[in-house]
């Protein structure tokens, strides 16, 4: 699904998966979402024709990134700490910064506050 999403952030929307019909990229979780997700950013899309949904964490996409994936797979074990919003280069963004539970290896992802598009990528994973 991180294509889908990934293509879906850069068109506003995407496909329906189900039938073809053009679906808008929404912010936030849909209602058959687990409510203990309902406080993170998330996007979603959802086709009343044929009732096809899905829904992403902003965080659980900047992750899927490749060099999230592999962060996540040399070191097994990965903590995700809580997202700051903050300045970069004069665009709001947000900082989404993952830890190794192993080691002292750390990724931070850094995402456009409004588009969730990556601006950068930091990691000492390799030090």
């Amino acid at each position: 699904m991180h294509l889908f999403f990934l293509q879906a952030i850069q068109n506003d929307g995407a496909p329906c998966r189900g039938c073809g019909t053009w679906l808008p990229l929404c912010k936030g979780f849909p209602p058959y979402a687990p409510p203990s997700i309902h406080k993170k950013r998330g996007l979603h899309v959802y086709c009343s024709a044929c009732n096809y949904g899905s829904y992403v964490s902003i965080d659980g996409q900047a992750l899927f990134e490749p060099i999230g994936r592999n962060f996540w797979r040399e070191e097994k074990r990965i903590l995700t700490l809580p997202e700051k919003e903050i300045e970069m280069d004069g665009v709001p963004a947000l900082h989404i910064p993952f830890e190794s539970v192993r080691s002292r290896a750390a990724l931070d992802m850094i995402l456009h506050r409004d588009t969730y598009q990556l601006l950068a990528i930091h990691s000492n994973a390799s030090e």
